[in-house]
């Protein structure tokens, strides 16, 4: 009796194994065609080995800063901008992030450092890139800092409202100490122009003691070989529409920088319909403080037409354009394997 409960034992496990094998299988092949027939051998269409990275002339990097903005971008003649700097905390991993750039493409210097206005989040780290990178030209938000209240005549201060942040005051400090490096003010009608490229500001037409931090922040247009990427800063729906009542349909750009990290103080539907970006980037820290980005403005970007991405969920997102054409590079480190994610008019 007792072989014969152990025989029924070994029977019942072996079909148990079977069915298990069976379902697995048809788990398997489920997901393969949905992979498949969704698209997803997409991701994998285009690869690119880090040593052709150099194929690419021209790249954005917005890089994962956490709670802040950091973009560098990569020129055609190997000139370089680096567009706010992060928080203070975030100061080692972008020198590193910026150094393993400059190292992979044999660069050596800032050639632009763009603050856009005085808040820590975008400026904290700006010290620390002055003092690792050789700078050639700073362009500022308009507006003086307690450093040259304190080392300068009333003369040289008069028509500009001061900030008295210590993150700016120690970043300007820091950039009159930059040897034989220019100082500008952001505002319209600055330009920065090269081969094939050109970077215009739009605004702030103009600013007052009264105007809030965020609004010195310029708007900036990028074009490249027909491609066009809008930088924001932290610039709110006051100056979003100022721009629009401006510039209107030429305001549309290919990829927007989202503005104030996806806060819905900005990207307001007006400013969305001019522009109508095809890609939305918000620079974010994942489980931030500030419940960022807004679910509105996502919803707003996404009924816009736009596919929207950020660093708290991709980390640092890198592209290039090719005759007119985004293309999304995902990679950590420079020097690794490089895939390309997207590729889109």
């Amino acid at each position: 009796m007792a072989k014969r409960k152990r025989k029924i034992q070994k029977s019942t496990s072996s079909k148990s194994f079977w069915v298990r094998f069976c379902l697995s299988i048809i788990i398997i092949v489920a997901t393969a065609c949905v992979f498949y027939f969704g698209g997803g051998l997409d991701l994998f269409k285009e690869y690119a080995p880090s040593e052709e990275m150099g194929r690419f002339d021209f790249e954005v990097h917005f890089i994962d800063v956490g709670q802040g903005d950091a973009t560098l971008i990569r020129l055609p003649d190997d000139k370089t901008v680096l567009i706010d700097t992060g928080e203070s905390k975030a100061g080692q991993s972008l020198v590193t992030y910026v150094s393993d750039v400059f190292d992979y493409h044999k660069l050596s210097l800032i050639h632009y450092l763009i603050l856009t206005h005085q808040d820590d989040d975008h400026i904290g780290s700006g010290v620390e890139i002055l003092n690792r990178f050789q700078v050639n030209c700073v362009y500022r938000p308009m507006q003086r800092a307690n450093y040259e209240v304190e080392n300068f005549g009333e003369e040289y201060l008069s028509n500009y409202p001061i900030s008295t942040t210590k993150a700016y005051s120690a970043v300007i400090e820091a950039v009159y100490n930059e040897p034989n490096c220019d100082i500008k003010f952001s505002r319209e009608g600055e330009s920065i122009v090269g081969e094939n490229y050109s970077f215009n500001f739009l605004t702030p037409f103009s600013v007052s003691s009264s105007t809030d931090n965020n609004n010195f922040s310029p708007i900036i247009m990028l074009e490249y070989n027909g491609a066009k990427i809008l930088f924001t800063g932290d610039a709110e729906s006051e100056v979003e529409r100022e721009a629009v009542e401006r510039y209107g349909n030429d305001l549309k750009a290919d990829v927007l920088k989202v503005g104030h990290h996806g806060s819905n103080t900005s990207s307001c539907q007006t400013f969305l319909d001019a522009v109508m970006p095809s890609y939305s980037i918000i620079s974010v820290g994942q489980d931030n403080q500030y419940n960022l980005p807004s679910n509105a403005v996502v919803e707003r970007l996404k009924s816009s037409g736009s596919q929207v991405l950020s660093t708290a969920e991709n980390g640092t997102i890198v592209l290039t354009a090719q005759d007119g054409e985004i293309i999304f590079i995902s990679h950590h480190v420079p020097n690794t394997n490089i895939i390309i994610i997207v590729c889109a008019g």
